[in-house]
């Protein structure tokens, strides 16, 4: 936490508005909360395509009737988990920005 006050009391004295700091926190939390919804769609969908194609995932036929594991294609669980996970990140974006903000000692005490 100390090297991201550092940075916002250098971009602070550098001239940056503390409008612009909040922005940079939530942009930042859904950056990387984005990536992760995007490489977790992707790995979810590539393995629901793989037991779909070669059915991986066996079952018993005499106690579940089946011989795989079924797999139905909707895609609209994959919208909302990823809508939540980039609302709570403008949510803990937002929670944790003022704390970044406020910082106690002054950059030339940082620094030196």
């Amino acid at each position: 936490m100390l090297t991201a006050r550092v940075r916002f009391q250098v971009l602070q004295s550098l001239g940056m508005s503390r409008r612009a700091l909040w922005g940079l926190v939530v942009a930042q939390a859904i950056g990387v909360v984005g990536i992760g919804v995007g490489i977790g769609s992707l790995l979810a969908g590539g393995l629901l395509f793989l037991q779909a194609k070669w059915g991986w995932v066996r079952l018993d036929p005499e106690s579940y009737l089946l011989e795989r594991v079924p797999v139905y294609w909707e895609g609209l669980p994959f919208v909302y988990v990823g809508i939540g996970a980039v609302l709570l990140a403008i949510l803990m974006g937002v929670w944790v920005a003022p704390s970044a903000l406020e910082a106690e000692t002054r950059l030339s005490e940082t620094v030196s």
